[in-house]
């Protein structure tokens, strides 16, 4: 989630100071006319992020080691 929340970020502090008249030229148009210049963390398709995808067990330390397991097997993928 904080990956998201970091992008968002970026992307708001890009777009703060446009005008709509560059916004409306600029693919960011469809966005912008839907939520502003707001963060609205969104897939490709324009599906919005739902919670779906995270899971909790209740205790802290599954958790984080479960999230760095995954986080393990994407660096691992992504380097073969």
């Amino acid at each position: 989630m904080a990956h998201l929340e970091i992008v968002g970020s970026i992307v708001r502090q890009l777009v703060r100071n446009a005008s709509t008249e560059e916004i409306e030229n600029s693919p960011f148009g469809q966005y912008f006319m839907n939520h502003g210049r707001g963060v609205f963390p969104a897939d490709a398709t324009g599906m919005p992020f739902d919670a779906n995808c995270l899971a909790v067990s209740g205790d802290p330390i599954a958790d984080l080691v479960e999230d760095l397991a995954a986080d393990a097997t994407i660096s691992y993928a992504q380097h073969e």
